[in-house]
């Protein structure tokens, strides 16, 4: 009793020591008094009773909820113990312990941490064992005008979306303006604090929701405490390292994704067609050492988070990498090879394409998009009344292996996991717990389950302070009275009366745009911060900062740092393109057989880009026919034989026949002609950019038209209220041709006349018929039938 009670009178005097340090106001300690909190430490370790109680418990983990209890309270309080040399110890230790602990459950660390000064903590993160000090550069101006946030876009590091697994993270993204050194050191210990506070309050979620659950079957429960357990150890395992790092891997916090956490818990189950193969094969064969290494690298990651587990194997699946970026290498699970993709049935599904994005990019208004339409317009604004438009970029780490693979399904997805070398080279059979890259259903599963997220990040649209939130929405439909063809045909708007913020995923690859920087990057931080909510990986080393020229989303690119956006290609892409087109303009004139190959490649290229420039569509059905023209149900130039007289949305139909496929293709005379015309389009070095929309609201007309056997007629309408009309009678021979070719030909050539002549420059047209076949090609471009 009389050597606790002396301990407790040292320790008492070297607090207040520090304490009196820290009230007249010193900004650094002498090495005396630093070596004096040091002893404080230990003796505070020593003399504290409850403590040593909880690291018995955990280290027993009597149960798990106790074990994982006892690990959040134990990283809290070494923490704790890290600056409890700022607390005036006046007290008894037990009585202080206890307040510790209460004040942790009670309330965030941050209310303890914002009394504390720089001084002592900047002596402090020497001792923290989480990470080793950030590289953040400080001091820098950064310029938040157009201009600075131009550059940032179009960084090197951020313009291209493919980055490798274990690329940086670029920590200049959530530096602050004129940074210093002291409150980069404070942003970084408030972080830390905050991410001990939340593993702790994860742990009481947890068991709390499975207190409440809604199974009362034993065995639903038993797999409840079992997922749980399983979240809460990959939690628990996650580090800060300086951002968030799942280093044991991750699992979806399945108790918050409401009506849909069975399937988050289990996965779902497949529809299988037939009975599954039994194939246990073997690897394919590296194409060199070194890309054996990286292969077994990432398969020892998949084994070191447990997303492979040792179970019974039906089928072994085969794997192969392919190149990702410039240095690194995708996994890749050929369950084609083993025939397991054969025996599953997979859905086809929506995804969004380069115009879901650009239907949520507007042009630079002076006012809010609610008093634009409104008619409420500032006549002089000042350059602060500008809405600037800004993208930004996030990812999810692990898309794949974020979502389970059901437990009636893993033994049909074995993996053969080789470790060592030589002699001593070890084979092991493992079998997949997540949906593995390469299976038929998986990109189906791993979509839905991301599409679910999506539809749970925004929460409450209706909540003024919600970022993501929308109260209305405005349609700005064509021939409606007072349509706008320069703005998105369909808005949203926030309670300001600004447009809200749009957030696509295409698979694993999110867009967050806003109408000004501050609102994309509110936007972003939500949907980054529910990503991780609900148990998904937010990979901070592929986010990319907003700006109005960001990089490649799905290889197209689409700015607003002018006055209306625009879009484009990469580079890249661009001359890939380009000098595919040379080259088979050089193999024709040269009179060489085009290799089929080298032709699919430029024609498929061609086809992704024609998002973009849509105009180009009509000119590669000539490409498609070529390649086409070998099967017997086509004639020379590749045009189908029977000529069917409706159009469907399916307009690459195949006919399954025994004939072989050549080698090289047939070029056409419509081949040569569609060439010439390309090469035009892609005569410059440089990418084109086009506007994404006309930039008045006066570009726009109006046209229709009807035809008989005999005559026709045409009438076109500018928004003015001025008119002109055509009328005719068909020749001849142009009356035998069939009803669909009369009503194209009708609006096609009136059309083609006004454009050769400059009238619609810039101008978006909407076209009148009552012709459902040529309503469809022009929707889509091009036709099935030759004359069309």
């Amino acid at each position: 009793m009389l050597a606790d009670r002396k301990n407790q009178e040292i320790l008492r005097s070297k607090a207040r020591h520090v304490t009196s340090a820290i009230k007249n106001g010193r900004e650094t300690f002498s090495t005396s008094t630093y070596d004096q909190t040091t002893d404080a430490l230990l003796l505070l370790d020593k003399s504290n009773q409850n403590i040593n109680e909880y690291r018995r418990k955990a280290r027993r983990g009597n149960t798990a909820k106790h074990a994982l209890h006892c690990k959040g309270v134990l990283d809290y309080i070494s923490l704790q113990y890290q600056y409890s040399l700022l607390l005036e110890l006046g007290e008894s230790f037990h009585s202080f312990s206890h307040k510790l602990v209460i004040s942790f459950l009670h309330g965030p660390p941050g209310k303890i941490i914002r009394k504390f000064s720089y001084g002592p903590l900047r002596y402090l993160w020497n001792s923290l064992d989480y990470a080793a000090p950030c590289e953040v550069s400080t001091g820098r101006n950064i310029d938040y005008s157009l201009i600075e946030v131009e550059d940032m876009g179009v960084k090197a590091s951020h313009l291209k979306a493919t980055k490798a697994d274990d690329a940086p993270v670029d920590f200049e993204l959530w530096a602050w303006p004129n940074e210093s050194e002291l409150e980069t050191f404070a942003r970084n210990f408030l972080r830390l604090a905050c991410f001990t506070f939340w593993k702790l309050n994860l742990v009481r979620e947890a068991f709390r929701w499975l207190n409440y659950s809604p199974d009362s079957i034993p065995s639903e429960r038993m797999l409840n405490k079992l997922a749980i357990i399983d979240c809460l150890t990959r939690s628990s395992n996650s580090t800060l390292f300086w951002f968030w790092e799942w280093d044991d891997g991750s699992r979806l916090f399945f108790w918050r994704w409401q009506h849909w956490w069975k399937s988050a818990r289990d996965g779902e189950i497949l529809f299988h067609e037939t009975d599954p193969p039994h194939w246990m094969g073997r690897n394919l064969p590296a194409p060199s050492p070194h890309y054996e290494t990286l292969l077994r690298k990432k398969e020892a990651k998949l084994v070191h988070r447990r997303y492979l587990e040792f179970g019974f194997v039906d089928s072994i699946v085969p794997r192969f990498g392919v190149p990702k970026g410039e240095d690194d290498i995708r996994l890749v699970w050929d369950a084609t090879r083993c025939g397991a993709n054969e025996t599953v049935w997979a859905p086809s599904f929506w995804m969004p394409v380069f115009r879901t994005i650009s239907d949520l990019i507007i042009k630079r208004l002076p006012c809010s998009v609610s008093d634009y339409f409104s008619g409420r317009i500032p006549t002089d604004p000042s350059p602060s009344d500008w809405r600037v438009p800004h993208q930004s970029d996030m990812d999810v780490g692990e898309m794949f292996l974020n979502y389970m693979l059901h437990y009636s399904e893993r033994h049909f997805f074995g993996a053969r996991i080789v470790t060592g070398e030589g002699e001593t080279e070890v084979c092991r059979t493992m079998r997949f717990q997540r949906l593995l890259f390469g299976g038929r259903p998986c990109p189906f599963l791993a979509v839905q389950g991301h599409a679910r997220a999506i539809e749970l990040i925004p929460g409450d649209i209706a909540d003024t302070k919600n970022a993501l939130g929308w109260t209305r929405v405005i349609t700005n439909w064509p021939f409606d009275f007072g349509y706008d063809p320069s703005m998105p045909r369909v808005i949203r708007v926030r309670h300001d009366g600004e447009m809200a913020p749009g957030y696509p995923a295409f698979v694993d690859d999110g867009r967050i745009s806003g109408v000004s920087k501050q609102i994309c990057d509110s936007a972003t931080h939500r949907f980054c911060t529910k990503v991780n909510y609900l148990g998904e990986q937010n990979a901070s080393r592929k986010r990319r900062p907003a700006s109005t020229t960001p990089g490649a989303w799905t290889g197209k690119m689409l700015w607003t740092h002018e006055s209306h956006p625009i879009k484009g290609i990469l580079p890249e892409k661009w001359k890939i393109q380009r000098d595919g087109l040379l080259a088979l303009k050089a193999l024709i004139d040269e009179g060489s057989p085009v290799e089929r190959k080298l032709f699919m490649s430029v024609t498929c290229r061609g086809m992704s880009q024609t998002e973009v420039y849509w105009d180009l569509r009509p000119y590669y059905k000539s490409f498609y026919n070529a390649l086409e023209a070998w099967r017997s149900n086509r004639d020379e130039e590749g045009w189908k034989m029977d000529d069917p007289e409706l159009e469907t949305d399916d307009v690459f139909d195949l006919v399954d026949d025994n004939s072989s496929v050549p080698t090289s293709v047939d070029v056409t005379a419509e081949v040569k002609r569609d060439l010439e015309a390309l090469l035009l389009f892609y005569e410059s070095e440089e990418p084109v950019f086009l506007p994404v929309r006309p930039q008045q609201s006066t570009d726009l007309a109006y046209m229709g038209g009807d035809a008989s056997a005999a005559a026709y007629g045409t009438g076109v309408q500018d928004p003015n209220g001025k008119g002109t009309v055509w009328l005719g009678n068909w020749r001849p021979d142009e009356t035998s041709k069939g009803s669909n070719w009369r009503e194209a030909a009708n609006l096609a050539r009136i059309l083609l006349m006004l454009i050769r002549a400059g009238k619609f420059d810039g101008k978006e047209i909407w076209m009148a018929t009552d012709n459902l076949v040529w309503a469809l090609i022009s929707n889509k471009g091009m036709s099935k039938r030759k004359g069309l």
